[in-house]
Protein backbone atom coordinates (compact mmCIF):
# COMPACT_ATOMS: atom_id res chain seq x y z
CA UNK A 1 0.00 0.00 0.00
CA UNK A 2 1.31 2.88 -0.91
CA UNK A 3 2.27 5.96 1.39
CA UNK A 4 2.84 8.55 -0.94
CA UNK A 5 0.58 11.18 -2.63
CA UNK A 6 0.89 12.44 -5.94
CA UNK A 7 2.54 15.44 -5.21
CA UNK A 8 5.29 13.54 -2.97
CA UNK A 9 3.49 13.98 0.55
CA UNK A 10 4.15 11.23 2.81
CA UNK A 11 1.32 9.82 5.46
CA UNK A 12 1.64 9.00 8.78
CA UNK A 13 1.26 5.07 9.04
CA UNK A 14 -0.67 1.81 8.24
CA UNK A 15 -3.58 0.44 10.37
CA UNK A 16 -5.71 -2.61 10.17
CA UNK A 17 -8.54 -0.27 8.30
CA UNK A 18 -5.78 0.85 5.52
CA UNK A 19 -3.39 4.15 5.32
CA UNK A 20 -3.63 6.63 8.38
CA UNK A 21 -4.59 9.89 6.45
CA UNK A 22 -2.69 12.64 8.54
CA UNK A 23 0.27 13.91 6.92
CA UNK A 24 2.45 15.12 9.73
CA UNK A 25 5.78 17.03 9.50
CA UNK A 26 8.09 13.81 10.92
CA UNK A 27 6.96 11.36 8.31
CA UNK A 28 7.44 13.79 5.23
CA UNK A 29 11.02 15.08 6.69
CA UNK A 30 11.95 10.89 7.11
CA UNK A 31 10.64 10.45 3.60
CA UNK A 32 12.37 13.30 1.86
CA UNK A 33 15.59 12.69 3.93
CA UNK A 34 15.14 8.61 3.05
CA UNK A 35 14.28 9.61 -1.04
CA UNK A 36 17.27 12.23 -1.03
CA UNK A 37 19.59 9.69 0.21
CA UNK A 38 18.50 6.99 -2.11
CA UNK A 39 18.86 9.07 -5.20
CA UNK A 40 22.19 10.14 -4.12
CA UNK A 41 23.24 6.28 -3.69
CA UNK A 42 21.82 5.69 -7.60
CA UNK A 43 18.16 3.63 -6.10
CA UNK A 44 15.74 5.79 -7.61
CA UNK A 45 16.48 8.26 -10.35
Amino acid sequence: MPLIDKDFACYDALNPEGVNLNQGAESNICFLMAYLSAKRMGIVK
